[in-house]
């Protein structure tokens, strides 16, 4: 990479945690999918969604990838 990234876009927070505690350490902001069973701790952006659903993810990840 040429240097720090802007952002970071997690959609399961609890597979991602390192990342999420290295962005954190970098000062990244984090944008983050939160299920039921997920961690606000740390996210700077929380949306509410399901990060489980193939469904949902691939929405997601569309939606992101339209955005950028």
């Amino acid at each position: 990479m040429g240097g720090v990234p802007d952002l970071l876009f997690v959609i399961d927070t609890n597979m991602e945690e390192l990342s999420i505690q290295e962005a954190k350490k970098l000062g990244i902001p984090v944008i983050a999918i939160l299920d039921s069973n997920s961690n606000p701790d740390h996210i700077t952006y929380p949306v509410p969604g399901n990060d489980d659903a193939t469904r949902s993810i691939k929405l997601y990840c569309r939606l992101v990838a339209d955005t950028i």
